[in-house]
């Protein structure tokens, strides 16, 4: 899954579009990045089936390793709806239906103040030409 993220953030943050809106997604999403996410999920749902065989491996061999938890332990496809399956299957249907609703802007200005004891902000719109402002990145 971290593969499927980074690949997805790099496409944003490397495609020189406006994100915005649905008028990009064409730049952002195309078919060399939708065949690399596709890539990144498959080879998820093969790691999750190798975890579960490795899990079957682990309980046949190391039996009192799982101590206590062994009415549950051996039926890992159990253990992992109950606690993985939920989240990684939202997880796969937001990615797959999910929209953008705002990209933010990669650079903001923000004007740092400090406010003594408490006091309220003098309520001014700050110059942002001033030194005091900053741009931070999101």
């Amino acid at each position: 899954m971290r593969r499927y993220d980074t690949t997805l953030e790099n496409a944003y943050e490397s495609t020189r579009a406006f994100a915005g809106g649905v008028w990009a997604m064409h730049r952002i999403l195309n078919p060399e990045i939708m065949a690399k996410l596709e890539g990144a999920l498959t080879e998820a749902e093969r790691q999750g089936a190798a975890f579960v065989a490795n899990y079957q491996a682990g309980y046949a061999k190391y039996l009192v390793f799982f101590g206590p938890n062994r009415e549950w332990s051996p039926n890992i496809e159990r253990y992992f709806e109950l606690f993985h399956h939920s989240a990684l299957k939202d997880a796969g249907r937001i990615a797959r239906e999910g929209v953008v609703g705002y990209q933010f802007p990669d650079t903001w200005t923000a004007h740092l103040e400090a406010v003594p004891g408490g006091t309220k902000s003098p309520g001014k719109i700050p110059d942002p030409m001033s030194a005091r402002s900053q741009p931070p990145k999101t």
